[in-house]
């Protein structure tokens, strides 16, 4: 007997996208929660979330063992967690005034707290978390103000390589003094800006 096969609906699966192995483990109901609980923190679903820690982890044992770390392209970089991208993975509050931070391509680093240049008493420290899928991180003010900072901004705080990478690059872009002098005589700001009273622009947890 014939049967009518009806067409799949949906969007069809990205060429050269499409991922068709299946890892099955078992697990705890407990820990199951727990990287449900994680994976919300950095703004992914669980499989994403699973798939991306197990890609650092491989990636970082692989490497130190000198083993090829097959699911990299080395052709054309593709990959999320490639060297020196400003993905954050894991960022935490260590006392007495640290942030130790995991990227995506498996750089770990450690700041003060203080490197932000925010007011110590003024910002709940503890809470920050990782958002918008690892290109920011979150922290609330005592009011319970969000207060994000870019990843790139914590990466260039903690990575003194990519730090010197984006200077040069900042540096061969930037005008000369004439060329700034001849900018600004152009542009002259209009008198009245100079007679408004300055708006006060500090965050309402800071004050």
């Amino acid at each position: 007997m014939r049967t009518h096969r009806h067409p799949r609906r949906g969007r069809p699966p990205k060429a050269g996208r499409r991922k068709a192995e299946y890892l099955d483990i078992r697990l705890e109901a407990s820990e199951k929660e727990a990287f449900k609980d994680a994976a919300g923190l950095a703004g992914l679903d669980l499989s994403a979330w699973v798939r991306e820690r197990l890609r650092v982890v491989a990636r970082k044992e692989l490497e130190n063992a000198d083993r090829p770390v097959k699911f990299l392209d080395k052709t054309n970089g593709r990959t999320r967690g490639r060297r020196g991208e400003a993905i954050i993975l894991r960022i935490r509050y260590v006392k007495p005034a640290n942030l130790e931070v995991e990227f995506a391509d498996g750089f770990q680093g450690s700041m003060p707290v203080t490197k932000l240049e925010m007011p110590i008493d003024k910002i709940r420290w503890s809470s920050v978390t990782v958002t918008n899928r690892g290109t920011s991180a979150t922290f609330k003010g005592i009011k319970g103000d969000l207060i994000p900072i870019d990843a790139s901004t914590i990466r260039y705080l903690v990575d003194t390589q990519y730090a010197a990478k984006k200077d040069r690059s900042l540096e061969s872009h930037q005008l000369s003094r004439s060329e700034l002098a001849k900018m600004a005589h152009d542009n002259a700001p209009p008198q009245s800006w100079y007679e408004d009273l300055p708006e006060d622009l500090t965050r309402e947890s800071w004050k």
